[in-house]
């Protein structure tokens, strides 16, 4: 069994990488010259250098996969065509030649809660709702869905849907947990917003149990914990990892409004994507960020491994052991 991951370098894709090998499937990851390949570059896989917009590299690199894992994307951009080249195109090209092959590949697409949208109730999303993306992100990625169904029609296929992740390695979410280490829980807005998240050791997981089950072909699924929970909650449990005392304090959503203008102009000079865009504050200004993960577990027998407390916890000593904290 030898299986292809774009994305392999990065956070979610190198935790997948190391649970691919340790059930002895061969693995190919599919990285750019310009990729950092800290996690990766000490395990025992094959290294195809490369863009997903080179059809004749990618036709090389799949000749004799029987799994692709496809992870590769952009969560910031600074625009919506830079959005759609990188999540959408990308993935029609990878799609174009899988099918290619005499005997296309299994094709395991890691999508995006920003896909589905915001819950408009306390009601969880689940993955017969209609997609209503809000961002130029979760556009791109519900565009690029669309084309794995088209794949669907013709080849095994399953889409997967994590809402926030976070672990050791992440970047994304570090932010916060330095936040609380200096004594302070900022949460933008005065409500209490529920928000479903996912520990990276669950979501590799939820994606195995997919690219192995022919029950996973032709569905979509999400996969998060239990129950949904709030920044504020999240916010008191980093803190006690950290045996930190911290105040909460809750962030008029308009200074998010105003932080998106000027990191908007600020990626206008340094030419970079902004760190708080206008898609960004109107993510974050959704109440209900929350879906279901009881799919999954009924089909594919998904469970939840990784408690918040012990997941913040390991997390939290990786960042301090790594100095990132």
């Amino acid at each position: 069994m030898k299986a292809l991951v774009t994305g392999s370098n990065g956070f979610i894709g190198s935790f997948l990488v190391e649970a691919l090998l340790q059930r002895n499937v061969e693995v190919c990851c599919l990285v750019r010259k310009t990729s950092n390949l800290r996690w990766i570059q000490h395990l025992p896989v094959e290294i195809a250098i490369g863009t997903l917009f080179d059809e004749d590299f990618l036709s090389s690199a799949i000749a004799d996969v029987d799994l692709v894992f496809h992870l590769a994307g952009a969560t910031k951009a600074r625009n919506r065509a830079d959005f759609f080249r990188s999540n959408t195109e990308a993935t029609k090209n990878l799609l174009k030649v899988c099918l290619n092959k005499t005997s296309p590949p299994k094709f395991v697409f890691v999508s995006s809660l920003a896909a589905a949208g915001p819950s408009s109730t306390t009601t969880p999303l689940i993955e017969t709702d209609t997609p209503r993306p809000i961002t130029m992100y979760g556009e791109s990625k519900w565009a690029a869905e669309k084309l794995v169904h088209d794949y669907m029609k013709q080849a095994p296929a399953t889409i997967i849907r994590p809402p926030a992740v976070y672990g050791p390695r992440d970047s994304d979410i570090l932010a916060f947990f330095r936040l609380i280490k200096r004594g302070v829980c900022l949460i933008p807005g005065y409500s209490i917003n529920a928000v479903s998240i996912v520990h990276v050791d669950d979501l590799v997981q939820g994606i195995i149990k997919a690219g192995f089950s022919d029950k996973a072909d032709s569905r979509t699924y999400f996969v998060c914990n239990d129950s949904e929970i709030n920044w504020e909650h999240i916010g008191s449990v980093i803190a006690r990892a950290m045996q930190k005392k911290i105040v909460t304090l809750h962030m008029p959503l308009i200074f998010t409004r105003i932080t998106a203008i000027f990191s908007e102009l600020w990626s206008r000079v340094n030419c970079k994507p902004a760190l708080i865009n206008f898609d960004k504050a109107r993510d974050i200004r959704q109440p209900y960020w929350i879906c279901s993960n009881q799919n999954i577990k009924k089909d594919l027998g998904f469970v939840q491994q990784v408690s918040l407390e012990e997941g913040t916890k390991q997390t939290v000593e990786w960042y301090t052991e790594n100095k990132w904290l």
